[in-house]
């Protein structure tokens, strides 16, 4: 009985010290920039000074991190370039009279129609704006009672052959800013080392960088691939209807506050090129199907978590790709993503006190006992989504045998994590 206390004390003692560990590490200062964040700033330069015809922004993990860990946090740059000829609509709602200054002078609007799966939506051509000295005004409507509708196609060719010139202007930027007393090292691209192929939802963009001589003596010259998940979009000014419940909702802990929460529905959403995996296989649907995206909203959100759960947000994806995914069959990795422990978190800043995320707490039980329920949302095949609450993110879940082989990786790395046998830092 001694021995087992023993152990129990030995084991708090080394969480304090992962705990003291992770919190001293994890650097919040952006003095520091790396090279991949500064190759992804000149990507954002490099096409909005280049490419009017869209608004670019980065989402996911390089643009929701703060926080820098000892390992790396961030792989691909996501980044959402979203037309500036082309606005969405909720259904039956009056296209706008004013838009931001970035869009052109003409704007094809499009009502947004939902699909038969929560989240996945149809974009219906309605209305042509023309901007004059008044603003914005309709010059063309759609007539109401026609009997065949049209739903916008979306063309992966045009998509394909946009991002491959976009990445072309990316990799012949030859500028990159380090900070004040930094010299500037020198960038060349291969310009023979450069595709694009489909990745999900997005296009993944794949460019080699040759000879960077950074600012380290000690590492000298190396080959750097940088790789860019890029999706086409369209802009909703409007919160939603599909997602109306979630600014009223109750929160019991106030989390996230009134001025974020107004700030998320005043920027309204996204509605990106992706079709649920259960329409895949339909030549119709997978041609035309849309999803409602979050991403600004998601960004604000995670921007707002204290170092705590943003450290713990890291663990968690650790552990999924190097501990679990790692360890499932190919054809099974697309069942379950970062997005599932994105929205894990989520659900629980919403629903957990401040003091559960306390830096006195343990991070390595924290990050078991989120292991734990994110094995009991696969096993129950049902994760609800943070903003479309009647929309599962699990339910393309088709195959027990997969199902069970995951919970099996979560519950094994859950049981590894609390014990210290699983070392991932």
């Amino acid at each position: 009985m001694q021995s087992r206390f023993a152990m129990a004390d030995d084991n708090d003692e080394l969480h304090s010290c992962f705990t003291e560990f992770m919190l001293a590490t994890c650097c919040t200062s952006t003095s520091n920039v790396a090279v991949s964040d500064v190759l992804s700033r000149i990507c954002i330069r490099q096409l909005r000074g280049t490419y009017t015809e869209f608004e670019v922004f980065t989402s996911g993990s390089s643009a929701e991190f703060y926080i820098t860990p000892p390992l790396p946090h961030i792989g691909d740059t996501d980044m959402m370039l979203c037309y500036n000829s082309r606005i969405a609509i909720p259904e039956r709602h009056k296209p706008p009279s004013e838009l931001p200054s970035h869009y052109h002078s003409i704007v094809d609007v499009y009502e947004i129609i939902d699909s038969h799966l929560p989240g996945y939506v149809y974009l219906k051509p309605m209305h042509v704006l023309k901007k004059n000295e008044d603003g914005f005004q309709v010059i063309n409507s759609r007539e109401t009672g026609e009997s065949e509708v049209e739903f916008l196609l979306k063309d992966t060719s045009d998509q394909i052959r946009r991002f491959q010139l976009i990445s072309r202007s990316i990799a012949d930027s030859q500028i990159i800013f380090f900070p004040e007393g930094r010299d500037k090292p020198s960038l060349r691209a291969a310009q023979n080392l450069l595709y694009t192929q489909a990745h999900g939802p997005a296009l993944l963009n794949k460019v080699h960088f040759l000879d960077i001589q950074t600012v380290n003596e000690d590492v000298g010259s190396c080959n750097l691939v940088r790789e860019t998940d890029m999706v086409l979009c369209v802009r909703c000014l409007t919160w939603p209807p599909q997602a109306a419940e979630w600014p009223t909702r109750s929160r019991s802990y106030g989390w996230p506050d009134p001025p974020t929460i107004d700030m998320i529905v005043n920027n309204g959403c996204d509605v990106v090129t992706a079709v649920h995996p259960s329409c895949q296989q339909d030549e119709w649907m997978s041609k035309h199907q849309w999803r409602l995206s979050f991403s600004r909203a998601e960004i604000t959100l995670l921007n707002s978590w204290s170092p705590v759960q943003q450290i713990i947000y890291h663990m968690l994806r650790f552990v999924l790709k190097y501990e679990v995914l790692s360890k499932t069959n190919d054809s099974d990795k697309s069942l379950l993503s970062n997005y599932h422990i994105k929205t894990l978190m989520l659900w629980e800043c919403e629903q957990k006190p401040q003091s559960w995320w306390s830096t006195e707490s343990s991070f390595v039980k924290l990050c078991s006992s989120l292991l734990h329920k994110l094995c009991d949302r696969v096993a129950e095949e049902y994760c609800q989504q943070y903003f479309i609450t009647n929309c599962n993110l699990l339910d393309h879940f088709v195959d027990d045998d997969a199902s069970l082989l995951i919970c099996n990786n979560l519950q094994k790395n859950s049981r590894h994590v609390i014990s210290f046998e699983l070392v991932c830092y």
